[in-house]
């Protein structure tokens, strides 16, 4: 044992006032200058706490969480469904540099969502409370800038419905048969990060995003607010439920682009499946990406064809699982180079690959390093 690291935020700090233990997940652990040694952990906590740990002196006896120097300890930001009431968090954070982040001074950007599938009554569709997924700046100050959900740009998942594509490529999406998907379209909602140092933002309205300049992040509600029903003729309908949506799994950053998949339980509590959406969004501001990510059309490129048949080649931002509650995808490199498959096996005991394409120009390792010498 090196160092033992106690937040201080136990059973009476519970959300619910249930008195539940909490519980940390999984840690994400960095390193800013290339030395081989840990720098910082991150990690959240089942009461929505997302905490930052300082291990970069050289003493452990130096060690401790930033921004904070006595118990309970101050974390970093703690989650809000939009009531008050703190999300659960069991993944490991996704961090990076942030787009404000210098060379003489370097701050993250922490992508993290919530949710748990280990209790008791998460396998209901019914009266969850609902989650969401964050991209947080942690400015990396001697002092924390508080902030909560009101300084975060809002972004939102604005339809999903059953679109079809021209798989069999002759130039028709509407033939017998062209296969279809189940896809999402979210907002696109850009994003102007709060630029004065030392101050707290002054937030803003929840429907509407904060006031431009105010950002210290970002975040999406997993759930649509819209539904297209594909009868005929087709129906929009108000939807306000999040049918237990989470996310349960780590999410995977490339090339900029943040992927992660949610859960949706079984509508049969005593069923042990349910669904998955595979979600890609700009990491930086949560916004749709401007080009098409899935190949939906397969056809191995990444065009119009892939986005929404609305005259405007909207793109699309998610696509749902054809084999039900998906893991965290495993990608590996496609035969020309310029896209990703990702698969995973599912709930329904089907596998699923999805052609992704690749927005960077570097793939894989990109150097070495002798660590023994014989």
């Amino acid at each position: 044992m090196i160092k033992k690291f106690d937040t201080g935020v136990g059973s009476s700090s519970d959300p619910l006032s249930n008195n539940r233990p909490n519980g940390m997940s999984s840690p994400t652990v960095i390193d800013i200058d290339n030395d081989k040694t840990v720098d910082y952990i991150f990690a959240g906590d089942l009461f929505g706490n997302v905490w930052k740990i300082d291990i970069s002196n050289a003493s452990p006896s130096n060690w401790g969480f930033d921004y904070s120097s006595s118990s309970p300890h101050t974390p970093l930001f703690v989650t809000n469904d939009g009531t008050g009431t703190a999300q659960p968090i069991t993944t490991s954070p996704e961090v990076s540099l942030h787009p404000e982040s210098t060379t003489s001074h370097k701050s993250f950007l922490v992508n993290i969502g919530t949710g748990k599938y280990i209790e008791v009554g998460d396998n209901s569709q019914v009266a969850q409370q609902t989650q969401t997924f964050y991209g947080l700046w942690d400015k990396n100050d001697s002092t924390l800038t508080a902030f909560d959900r009101s300084h975060l740009l809002q972004q939102k998942i604005t339809k999903e419905t059953v679109e079809t594509f021209d798989t069999n490529q002759d130039g028709d999406r509407l033939d017998a048969d062209d296969e279809t998907s189940e896809v999402r379209e979210t907002t696109k909602t850009p994003i102007t990060w709060h630029t004065a140092s030392g101050t707290t933002p002054s937030g803003g309205a929840i429907a509407t995003g904060i006031s431009s300049g105010d950002a210290l992040g970002w975040f999406i509600d997993l759930y649509s607010e819209k539904i297209l029903d594909n009868s005929t003729p087709p129906i929009l309908v108000s939807n306000t439920n999040n049918f237990g949506e989470r996310q349960v799994t780590d999410a995977t950053l490339i090339d900029g682009i943040i992927f992660f998949n949610t859960l949706i339980p079984s509508s049969d509590p005593c069923d042990f499946g349910g669904d998955s959406w595979i979600m890609a969004l700009n990491a930086d501001s949560g916004e749709r990406v401007d080009e098409s990510v899935f190949d939906l059309d397969s056809n191995g490129t990444f065009d119009a064809g892939d986005g929404f048949d609305d005259g405007g080649n909207t793109r699309v931002s998610g696509v749902k699982s054809t084999v039900g509650i998906l893991p965290r995808l495993t990608f590996a490199k496609g035969y020309n180079g310029d896209s990703y498959f990702a698969f995973g096996s599912g709930s329904s005991g089907g596998f699923m690959t999805q052609q992704i394409k690749r927005s960077g120009t570097s793939f894989g390792r990109q150097s070495w390093d002798q660590l023994f010498e014989f």
